[in-house]
């Protein structure tokens, strides 16, 4: 049938055509083009799926700063000093100059110095001579947030000057602001994007706390991926750390510790590098409502690391110290400030790597 149709449509054309050739002089054609009807036909896009490359590593970027009061002796108020200036200022006034470091880092962990509270609490007896308390409202402790600190380390001599229920007051003042806090027996964990980070706050303050530094980092390194030490004691006002406090640190290494640092003397002391890990002595006093002319040197330490996300082990790290003010002007105005000039930096940069005697 199909030969049959085709050999039809052939001779039709023919017969056409030779009348075509026939009637030319006398009669025209118009030919018209039928449309042919069209199916649509779906044309999927060639897609390419983009390779996902998962990361291998986590960085995590940490800023310490050292002692922190936000307060006055004895909670009283007098002129010019930190109530007056705050009260005036406001809750940023305090870490407005350096805060930059702080809100685009990971973690800051401080030393709070001083009691947050708002009951009438007695002072606790302390056997020295002076002796000192310091305390605040807890309405005070907005400047931590406001300063985007996120932990707190709350181990040191000041943290029961109002006893034990001036420490409870201190811890929920913070915890309720979201600050995390670590304590005595009291580690503080938190993580970044599956890494774990345990901060052991220890008082480090003779030989028998430095051989017990390595049963408490040991312990806490058997629950984190990242242990870092942060401790408070030593001599006050001189550069140079204790014998027992290199001690401590050393073993604080040994059990495990990823990085130490401490504060206490209210003066900086340097760094060193022990086993591959950073110890820094003392980061001094950073924003300091004790004093209205403290020792006016203090850093940002900065320590940046990469966390294998397969082994949890640190692949690489860097520490950096930024020079600062703990104050500008004649006398304590609690607000520190980055150090501009190029030779006075270096001073304290050199002072921080062991290379100066003092950092000014």
């Amino acid at each position: 049938m199909k030969h049959l149709a085709v050999a039809t449509i052939l001779a039709l054309s023919f017969l056409f055509d030779s009348c075509n050739d026939t009637y030319q002089g006398t009669r025209s054609y118009e030919y018209k083009s039928i449309p042919v009807a069209t199916v649509p036909v779906e044309v999927q896009p060639n897609v390419v799926e983009p390779n996902v490359v998962e990361p291998t590593t986590v960085h995590i970027d940490f800023t310490f700063i050292g002692d922190v009061m936000l307060a006055e002796y004895k909670g009283q108020r007098t002129k010019n000093g930190f109530f007056e200036v705050y009260d005036k200022n406001g809750e940023e006034y305090c870490f407005s100059n350096v805060k930059q470091y702080f809100e685009d880092d990971d973690f800051t962990i401080a030393n709070i110095e001083n009691v947050f509270t708002d009951e009438k609490l007695s002072e606790r007896h302390k056997d020295e001579n002076p002796g000192y308390w310091y305390k605040a409202p807890t309405s005070y402790a907005e400047g931590l947030v406001a300063g985007s600190i996120e932990v707190g380390n709350l181990n040191n001599n000041h943290t029961r000057d109002y006893g034990t229920a001036g420490q409870k007051d201190t811890q929920s003042a913070l915890e309720d602001l979201g600050i995390l806090t670590g304590g005595v027996n009291r580690p503080c964990y938190f993580e970044k994007d599956g890494v774990k980070i345990g901060l052991v706050c220890v008082g480090l303050w003779s030989n028998s706390q430095a051989e017990g530094l390595k049963k408490e980092v040991s312990e806490v390194k058997s629950n984190c991926d990242i242990c870092i030490v942060y401790f408070h004691g030593g001599e006050m006002k001189v550069h140079e750390p204790d014998a027992y406090k290199i001690k401590g640190a050393h073993n604080a290494v040994d059990a495990g510790a990823d990085l130490v640092v401490g504060c206490h003397p209210h003066v900086l002391q340097p760094s060193e590098v022990y086993n591959g890990v950073t110890i820094v002595y003392s980061l001094g006093n950073f924003c300091y409502g004790g004093s209205t002319k403290p020792e006016n040197r203090t850093i940002i330490y900065e320590w940046l690391i990469d966390v294998d996300v397969s082994t949890k082990s640190i692949v690489s790290q860097d520490s950096l110290f930024i020079p600062c003010y703990v104050y500008t002007g004649k006398s304590n105005n609690y607000q520190p400030a980055l150090i501009d000039d190029e030779e006075e930096k270096q001073k304290v940069i050199d002072f921080m790597l062991g290379n100066r005697k003092n950092p000014f």
